[in-house]
């Protein structure tokens, strides 16, 4: 593990290289002392930007946005919808590789996808959970629990030499282009399985002696329930069903708040209420509508997540070199946290309203786009511009495969766990779920000060 500091970094420009010989043994002085304290709030609050910009600003043009081009719902969420919820591990991943040129994207996007497995699936549970278990509709957990393990294998076999030729990065894109092709079908898979199931719900009843159930009330004997049950889980009327798009809190009234709405109720509080945080208070201020100047929203947005992001980076690289712990794993847990925060709030809020599968399947479906998408097309951009391969740091491989390993042995015993639960997810599964990941966290801990198996040539 190296001490030397990111020379890309605005808090090396200003405050000069961290270079450390020990843990919190540094040249500098402010280092040394009090300055992590600094850097951890700095970090701490670009997650709370990150959240906001996308929330409040980036997620509801884009939802303008789709509206007035008309795209089709399912497309849209597993394109735009995709890229609002995982905005901040696209910019992650898109810094790593241009700006900071280390291994911080990739240990984010690994560590995102089994923090939203573990832990996003594993709150919901335990929160959602504590007076009835939550259904779960096997067809979207499955479908896409295929995509994942495909995306997740193209990675390993892409960076087993550690780089990624520029054609590796077109090759992952176009898998998630073949998953969106998939998602513009998807409607009518489900229409078809729908159709399956009330056959066999009628044939039941046939056989039992009673009257045929109507097909738009199925029967309560039937204890998995239809995948149609509200409108939030029909694919056709939303996005979230498909596992692509961002998840919102639910209203707690039953009127649907437009987009730009929230923003406007924003600047109303920022004027009447000077206790707000400055940033909110600026960004209400002078963020457009976004039903007005939703491509300016659009535009804006991208922006102040590209600045939120390198800032937040910044930060936690300089917490990694203070305490000697390589980008990849600063990647893997406090960027990995930080950036799916957001998500994992509001996965919880739709799964107490008894939406679980909209709550799982988001979770799912943000890890094929963060793979394939967050981690293709920088590598992709960067081959094509330089004409060379992304040279990943030495050993890359040999560290990240067994990550990756556990992540897919969590999501096993995660889908098989539901199946042997006949598809409900229940408080005890979502208690293992949380457990596991703080067995992760110590795992990469103890990796990195007592078996120094995280160290990578170049850091």
């Amino acid at each position: 593990m190296g001490g030397g500091g990111h020379e890309a970094g605005l808090l090396s420009a200003i405050l000069g290289p961290a270079r450390c010989h020990k843990v919190m043994r540094c040249d500098s002085d402010l280092d040394s002392t009090g300055g992590i304290v600094l850097y951890t709030g700095m970090m701490l609050y670009m997650f709370k930007a990150l959240g906001t910009i996308c929330d409040e600003y980036f997620v509801p043009a884009i939802e303008v946005i789709v509206e007035r081009i008309q795209i089709s719902p399912d497309v849209a969420g597993a394109t735009l919808m995709a890229a609002g919820s995982s905005a901040p591990e696209f910019f992650t991943s898109l810094l790593a590789t241009f700006v900071f040129q280390d291994a911080g994207g990739v240990g984010t996007i690994i560590g995102s996808a089994i923090f939203n497995i573990l832990v996003i699936v594993g709150m919901t549970g335990f929160v959602a959970c504590k007076d009835q278990a939550l259904a779960i509709w096997w067809y979207p957990l499955l479908r896409d629990t295929v995509f994942y393990l495909l995306s997740i294998g193209e990675l390993l076999i892409f960076i087993q030499d550690d780089k990624m030729e520029w054609w590796e990065g077109l090759l992952m894109l176009l898998t998630y282009i073949c998953y969106c092709l998939y998602m513009k079908i998807n409607p009518m898979v489900v229409d078809r399985l729908q159709d399956m199931k009330r056959g066999k719900v009628r044939d039941l009843e046939c056989a039992a002696g009673e009257a045929p159930a109507s097909p738009t009330k199925p029967s309560e004997e039937v204890t998995e329930p239809p995948p149609a049950e509200n409108a939030n889980a029909d694919p056709p009327q939303s996005t979230a069903e498909t596992g692509d798009g961002p998840l919102k809190p639910p209203a707690l009234d039953n009127t649907v708040s437009k987009p730009g709405e929230e923003t406007e109720k924003d600047e109303q509080e920022a004027k009447s209420c000077g206790c707000r945080d400055p940033l909110s208070v600026f960004l209400a201020y002078t963020m457009p509508s976004a039903e007005r100047f939703p491509w300016t929203l659009f535009t804006l947005s991208i922006l102040c997540i590209g600045i939120a992001t390198f800032l937040m980076m910044d930060s936690t690289a300089r917490i990694g070199q203070l305490l000697m712990v390589p980008p990849l794993v600063m990647g893997l847990i406090p960027l990995a946290a930080g950036t799916s925060i957001p998500d994992a709030l509001a996965s919880i809020a739709v799964a107490k309203n008894g939406e679980g599968d909209m709550a799982v399947a988001n979770a799912l479906g943000s890890n094929v786009f963060d793979i394939l998408v967050g981690l293709g097309v920088p590598w992709m951009l960067k081959g094509i511009f330089s004409g060379e391969p992304v040279q990943l740091p030495s050993g890359s491989f040999e560290v990240l495969k067994w990550d990756v390993i556990l992540l897919v042995g969590a999501l096993v015993v995660f889908v098989g766990a539901l199946a042997l639960n006949r598809w409900r997810l229940t408080r005890p599964i979502g208690g293992v779920l949380i457990a596991a990941y703080f067995v992760f966290v110590i795992y990469q801990l103890l990796a990195v000060y007592a078996f120094k198996t995280k160290e990578l040539g170049g850091q």
